[in-house]
């Protein structure tokens, strides 16, 4: 049984017990829509900047921010469940502060992983990292930075991703990344994602020219790491034209089917994109399993049958993107 939709960390041979068809969707390859029973992935959220401008229905408002007691009942809900979390501090110098969180993940056999933007992080982080038995994932714009921060990782023996995220600034730095190669065997994968604003709609002809190479570089491969571009990015590699694009280069989206995301508020979203909180749900008067399994998200699911029509990439990225009319 072969399908594109499945979490990048899942090993387990017996993947495929757990999932099921979402009910009567079909993507526009004619190809089964599959959903976990449980999100496979969850992003927690915990960045200020998102409660400051918290919108939903055009009004904003202020609500209290997610805390430790906020992320340990999360932890006691994903207990039993195949669910990786991806925890989004912004600063991970405080990461002392939420102690119980990492407690109760490591005892719940829940699998805990972390970004990091910053280098010169205190010998305290580390412990608890090391501790806890916590990966990251390293999240850089700059190539310069990325490489120190790549180093100090690899140095204390902490399992690590690399994440570069592209703007139209940012292009040529990303192609000296690849052709410098800083990425160490302890780098499980390089993965390119972008930046929540995303590119402008209408692509600059240097900005298509430098991702041409970019991915000329990325497909021709050969490290120990694997190189993926996020699904996000699908509507300027389209530009490049469908025979230039890899299969596997670009990952799938797999937003509201296999993983989710919790904002710094505790609202539970399909996907992170949703900034004005459309598919909202809120965590603090129910349960995860509610809203995943509810109609109000399949109505999210449907836009993967009915987004992007007529793109003649779809080959390539595996569906659509079911936020396409909502931000573009």
């Amino acid at each position: 049984m072969e399908n594109k939709r499945f979490p990048l960390y899942q090993t387990n041979p017996d993947f495929y017990n757990h999932i099921q068809k979402v009910s009567g969707i079909q993507n526009k390859l004619g190809q089964d829509v599959l959903l976990s029973a449980f999100p496979e992935k969850i992003l927690i959220r915990m960045d200020k900047e998102s409660v400051i401008q918290n919108m939903k229905d055009g009004v904003s408002w202020y609500r209290k921010p997610i805390d430790v007691t906020d992320l340990t009942q999360i932890a006691e809900e994903c207990f039993g469940e195949e669910c990786r979390l991806v925890v989004d501090m912004n600063k991970l110098h405080s990461l002392e502060t939420i102690v119980p969180f990492l407690e109760k993940c490591h005892i719940l056999e829940i699998p805990l992983s972390f970004y990091v933007y910053e280098n010169r992080l205190p010998d305290i982080v580390f412990k608890l990292l090391k501790k806890y038995g916590c990966s990251v994932s390293i999240v850089c714009k700059n190539g310069t930075k990325m490489e120190q921060i790549i180093k100090q990782f690899v140095k204390e023996g902490i399992s690590a991703e690399a994440q570069y995220v592209l703007s139209e600034k940012n292009l040529c730095d990303a192609i000296n990344v690849l052709e410098k190669h800083p990425f160490p065997q302890e780098i499980r994968r390089v993965f390119f994602s972008i930046e929540r604003s995303g590119f402008s709609t209408s692509f600059k002809p240097e900005s298509v020219i430098y991702m041409e190479e970019l991915v000329k570089k990325a497909s021709k491969n050969t490290w120990y790491q694997k190189v993926e571009f996020s699904s996000c990015l699908a509507p300027i590699m389209q530009c490049l034209g469908e025979n230039q694009i890899k299969k596997g280069l670009l990952q799938s989206c797999d937003a509201g089917l296999f993983s989710a995301c919790i904002s710094s508020d505790m609202y539970f979203l399909p996907c992170p994109l949703d900034k004005r909180k459309r598919w909202a749900e809120d965590l603090r008067t129910t349960t995860i399993q509610k809203p995943w399994k509810s109609s109000f998200f399949d109505l999210f699911r449907q836009g993967f049958i009915f987004a992007c029509s007529g793109c003649s990439s779809q080959s390539k990225c595996g569906g659509a993107c079911p936020m396409k009319a909502k931000f573009s």
